[in-house]
């Protein structure tokens, strides 16, 4: 006969551990017992609740005897019950039939009702003091104008407390008493009442944080609105700017030209090409309309398009004076010659001239000083948060985040810090003839990525070997260089002079953990633009964490149980935790996700990995004879509930997975290295599909 899951090769040191159930094991039973309990409290709350003066009970007689009918909406049985509660402890007994609505639940859920001594005892405490309480209140309060409040039990004791004790010690020793039945009789704690309220009132945790976060979109919003008006007058004063300033320059230009063309022509031509200028003009003056200057001659610089237009015939023609001719040259002959353009083959000695004053050239920044460096928006900056609310899965309640610490540091931006950090990587670089610019920063929690932009020519490898002379100019301990991806640019990962806390309940409470329906995602933190990182393990399917001592080995492995205590219920997902240092997994002895309990001796390690081998092979078995092929396909025929369509056997369950976590793999390699080496290869080689999954920690 096969043995069950967690007997047989896994005994006695793999024995799972069980959920204590009270009153039986039976969860069937259970919710029996539980309903009847239950069914039997709302009696109780509706017999006080219905109570009628005039009802048969044991203080009525003759008109109001036992022969009329009973207005108590549980009838007879229940006029009487609630006419004796009410007579002996008043509105005290109200409190019974909601302990034991309290204790239904509990067994409806198969969870234990704490020890029945302490229930007892404060339950006892509250139905002695608990009357006097409403009989040291002022006034005289009656219970439907008949029965007092306090009962008869409450009256009497109230009188002697008073009696021995006058008021205010009556009342001081009556609340320390009530305040003691209310302890004992519930679960509250001093230490735990924080937990307690988060989780008892984790929905007003969840709707804080929809309210806050609608009220930072709306502040984002509208910050929005005002940065988009503000770029749209912006925008449109410089163009009006622009406008303004090319119609001026407009204007200035012809001035210019009209000023030099009515100058030249007052002058009378004393060159050789003035002349023929000069008489070729006073021939061509026929008609009013040439009297004026021709558009060529006030606008040289205006010419059609497509037209070569040399610098020589850019010039005005009235601006041009050549130097004077020999005095031995003649004059022209008498028959004037046909104008052409004159074009020298080479252009004349001219005289200095005058032209408009041009808006003076930008100066060119500093060597090293970076144009223009644009800030990138930090991922976590606009973070949705989901706050997780306790669930019930298969009757394990799920915990909620509230049960976590919330960041409360605010993300301040070191804007002039990082210009300047930028300035000397760029000025560093150039120093060992390395040109560039830094394009972009990008600041993260804990480190900051500049883009460096090389400049043409620049090797990457020259960037990349001035990680140590960048260190000792930006004082930290390391600099990672590398490419960006999809950029042409090399990213300059610095240290955080200040370096934020990443909280898990940050990463708990992210969409991308929240919304995952895997059972065994895992919370790794953010990376170096603050972008929350989760990784599902059934994908890794193995993980092994190396570091030196305070390196984060530990804080990593306690994120990742978090991580799955906060999505899987015992029956989904169990753990095997290897401590051998015997401090860092101790605080989880006893949590029902425990497949056996936390081992701390080497060899007793090694065994459980001989055995999770064993299981390893017995579950593949199992999924050939279901003809599936992994484990989420096999507990999916349960989910359809195809598992009776195959032959007859005892394993009728779907099937955890399993986690082994160990510490410190290198103290169980140097004590039995041939078992532990050959397990481990053998579960990471073939245990993916069976839901088995290792995370090894090591410092070597």
């Amino acid at each position: 006969m096969r043995p069950r899951y967690g007997q047989g090769s896994f005994a006695p040191y793999m024995k799972p551990k069980r959920i204590v159930l009270f009153p039986t094991r039976s969860r069937r039973l259970n919710e029996i017992l539980g309903l009847t309990v239950l069914v039997s409290a709302g009696l109780l709350l509706l017999a006080l609740v219905s109570y009628t003066p005039s009802d048969p009970s044991f203080n009525t007689v003759g008109t109001y005897g036992a022969g009329r009918p009973a207005h108590n909406w549980t009838g007879l049985a229940g006029a009487y019950a609630s006419d004796a509660m009410l007579q002996m402890i008043g509105v005290a007994a109200f409190l019974l039939p909601l302990a034991l609505a309290a204790l239904g639940l509990t067994w409806m859920r198969s969870r234990s009702a704490g020890s029945p001594l302490a229930k007892g005892i404060g339950l006892g405490l509250w139905l002695v003091f608990g009357p006097a309480m409403f009989a040291l209140l002022p006034g005289h309060m009656m219970w439907r104008g008949a029965i007092p409040v306090e009962g008869l039990s409450g009256r009497l004791l109230a009188d002697v407390l008073i009696h021995f004790l006058n008021f205010p010690g009556a009342c001081i020793v009556t609340g320390l008493m009530v305040c003691v039945a209310l302890y004992l009789a519930t679960t509250f704690s001093f230490n735990t009442a924080r937990e307690w309220f988060a989780v008892k009132f984790a929905f007003l945790y969840a709707w804080r944080d929809r309210w806050v976060y609608w009220r930072q979109s709306r502040r984002n919003a509208e910050a929005d609105k005002v940065i988009s008006a503000y770029e749209t007058r912006r925008a449109s004063a410089l163009e009006k700017a622009r406008r303004a300033a090319e119609r001026a320059e407009a204007k200035a230009a012809k001035e210019e030209a009209k000023a030099a063309g009515s100058g030249a022509a007052a002058d009378e031509p004393t060159t050789l090409l003035g002349s023929i200028f000069g008489r070729w003009g006073k021939q061509r003056k026929a008609g009013p309309e040439e009297d004026l200057p021709k558009r060529a001659e006030l606008y040289p610089e205006v010419e059609p398009e497509g037209r070569p237009v040399s610098v020589w015939q850019q010039m005005p023609r009235a601006m041009v004076n050549t130097a004077p001719p020999p005095a031995a040259a003649p004059e022209p002959p008498a028959p004037q010659p046909e104008y052409r353009d004159p074009v020298p083959a080479r252009p004349p000695q001219a005289e200095v001239m005058s032209f408009p004053a041009a808006a003076p050239a930008p100066e060119p920044p500093p060597e090293g000083e970076a144009h223009e460096i644009a800030f990138a928006e930090r991922a976590d900056s606009h973070l949705k948060t989901v706050t997780l609310t306790p669930k019930n899965v298969h009757g394990f309640r799920l915990p909620p985040s509230s049960l976590l610490h919330r960041s409360d540091d605010q993300q301040i931006i070191r804007e002039e810090e990082l210009r300047e950090e930028a300035q000397i990587l760029v000025q560093k670089c150039a120093e060992f003839d390395v040109n560039g610019q830094v394009t972009q920063i990008n600041p993260g929690p804990v480190v900051t990525t500049f883009e460096f932009r090389p400049e043409a020519g620049v090797k990457y490898s020259r960037v990349t070997g001035l990680s140590d002379d960048l260190c000792l100019a930006m004082r930290a301990e390391s600099i990672l260089i590398e490419r960006m991806a999809g950029k042409s640019t090399v990213g300059i990962q610095v240290p955080n002079r200040e370096r934020e806390t990443i909280w898990l309940r940050d990463v708990i409470e992210s969409e991308n953990f929240a919304r995952d329906k895997s059972r065994l995602t895992l919370a790794l933190g953010k990376d170096i633009n603050g972008r929350i990182v989760t990784t599902d393990l059934s994908s890794m399917p193995h993980v092994l964490i190396a570091g030196s001592t305070g390196s984060g080995k530990s804080v990593a492995i306690n994120a990742m149980i978090m991580s799955i205590l906060f999505k899987a219920t015992p029956e989904q997902v169990r753990m095997i935790l290897v401590d051998p240092k015997r401090v860092e997994l101790g605080m989880y002895e006893g949590i029902p996700h425990l497949f056996t309990p936390i081992i701390t001796e080497p060899k007793l390690a090694a065994n459980a990995l001989r055995n999770a081998v064993r299981e390893m092979e017995r579950r593949l078995k199992l999924l050939a004879s279901r003809s599936v092929r992994n484990i989420a396909q096999y507990n999916q025929l349960f989910e359809q509930g195809t598992p009776n369509m195959f032959e007859e056997s005892d394993e009728q369950e779907p099937l955890p997975y399993i986690i082994i976590i160990i510490d410190e793999l290198a103290d169980l390699m140097m004590l039995d290295k041939a078992n532990v080496e050959e397990s481990i290869t053998r579960l990471a080689q073939m245990a993916r599909a069976v839901g088995i999954h290792l995370v090894l920690a090591t410092q070597r």
